[in-house]
């Protein structure tokens, strides 16, 4: 398969923040996949989905949340996460003026899947034009301890200077990723967020508690893909969420031995089929019904059961 062009484009939001947009250049695409980031990240890692030959039909979309990559917003700090929705939303609009008549399909990687999450459940402008929600390493609840020096540093700028980012996100990288290259790159990244401050790590810590309670709303297709050795999610806050889905359609595959960075793990292949698989069957059986036609056909009050997890060696 031929190497895919990267494009970048500026969006701007309803409240005049430009965002960087990447995508990479699709012949004839059979839907779009639109992914949320993770903590510090950016939209350009997702250059290995657009690369894969199993999603070789799939225009894939990735922006620049506010304060990362290369959008504009203050780096590390953030008055409210329902920021973050404005930049989904107004990428979606981006994406439907781009592909008017293919199915959008929202992907949320660790934390982007908590924004995700908040997405769909939102009244925005722009929501019912997603189709389907793929979370990857869902984090619903974070499982890392803080070492003592992190609490008393988190302390003293909880006291003097809770919207500084200066409390450090990175250092930990090993047990997040097993692909000793990614880590190189992440080390090396200057677009990399680095730090944060405290208000964010409280409002973080809020909002993942809020998108676990946020699962009754959400009844679109549901595809999480999460590995077995996940050291950075709690496993507790995924089941917790996946109780109390309302989707009648969600799957669940557990990659044994992979870690949280499974975009980039021994595992990535079989994560790569399970989306290629995932994909064909929501698509071959007729394009995927809008967030409202998906409300619309889900009474309120109505139990729904979920796939059971099935695990990928």
């Amino acid at each position: 398969m031929a190497k895919k062009e990267e494009q970048e484009a500026l969006v701007t939001t309803r409240d005049g923040i430009t965002l960087v947009v990447h995508s990479w250049k699709t012949e004839q695409p059979v839907c779009l996949l639109l992914c949320i980031q993770g903590l510090g990240g950016h939209g350009g890692y997702y250059d290995v989905l657009a690369e894969a030959p199993e999603l070789a039909e799939v225009q894939v979309i990735a922006p620049d949340l506010r304060g990362h990559g290369r959008s504009q917003g203050r780096r590390g700090d953030i008055a409210s996460f329902r920021l973050y929705l404005e930049d989904v939303d107004s990428t979606v609009a981006w994406a439907r003026r781009h592909w008017p008549a293919l199915p959008l399909i929202l992907l949320g990687e660790s934390m982007g899947a908590s924004i995700a999450i908040h997405y769909l459940s939102s009244q925005l402008p722009h929501v019912r034009e997603v189709s389907g929600l793929i979370l990857i390493s869902p984090v619903l609840s974070a499982s890392i301890t803080p070492r003592p020096s992190e609490v008393w540093r988190y302390l003293w700028l909880l006291l003097s200077a809770p919207t500084r980012p200066a409390m450090p996100i990175t250092g930990r990288e090993e047990l997040g990723c097993r692909d000793a290259s990614f880590n190189e790159r992440l080390r090396n990244d200057p677009l990399f967020v680095r730090l944060v401050s405290v208000r964010f790590l409280n409002l973080l810590s809020l909002w993942l508690g809020a998108a676990r309670r946020r699962a009754p709303a959400l009844r679109l297709p549901l595809l999480l893909l999460r590995g077995s050795c996940d050291y950075i999610a709690r496993e507790r806050g995924t089941r917790a969420f996946l109780r109390r889905l309302a989707s009648r359609d969600v799957e669940v595959v557990t990659f044994a031995g992979a870690y949280h960075s499974l975009l980039h793990d021994p595992a990535t292949p079989a994560l790569l089929e399970a989306m290629q698989s995932w994909l064909q069957r929501h698509l071959g059986g007729g394009p995927f019904p809008s967030a409202g036609e998906q409300q619309a056909d889900n009474r309120p009050g109505q139990e729904a059961g979920f796939a059971p997890d099935r695990s990928s060696a």
